[in-house]
């Protein structure tokens, strides 16, 4: 997926925080570019079912995420707010997972793109 993708479904909030902006004054990038980025597993094969991607995601978060859904467009866009972090785990990790949880939501030929607010 595209970051204007993303940014499309959830563009009518310009605070919206998405996979590909995941704070208002851009610290995920600022990590990134100090930070080593992790060795994450990537599948052979595509992955083409929701069962596939839900499998996939389970074995790099570990447990899934808890949000519930505020509201959901025409577009795809899917509003969540994210609970605050365990103790312990850093905000934009936690974060990404729960959007990362929130994309299940979606399905084979009608993708999802979960946004938060920043509070």
């Amino acid at each position: 997926m595209r970051p204007s993708l993303a940014t499309g479904a959830g563009g009518k909030h310009r605070d919206a925080l998405h996979l590909y902006r995941l704070d208002a004054d851009n610290q995920d990038r600022l990590v990134l570019c100090f930070a080593p980025l992790l060795s994450i597993p990537i599948p052979r094969e595509l992955i083409s079912t929701m069962a596939g991607l839900r499998e996939h995601l389970q074995k790099l978060l570990g447990a899934p995420s808890p949000y519930a859904v505020v509201r959901r467009t025409g577009t795809g866009a899917l509003h969540i707010p994210v609970p605050s972090a365990p103790s312990g785990v850093s905000p934009l990790v936690h974060r990404v997972r729960t959007l990362a949880c929130a994309y299940l939501e979606g399905d084979v030929g009608r993708p999802v793109f979960p946004f938060c607010l920043e509070r």
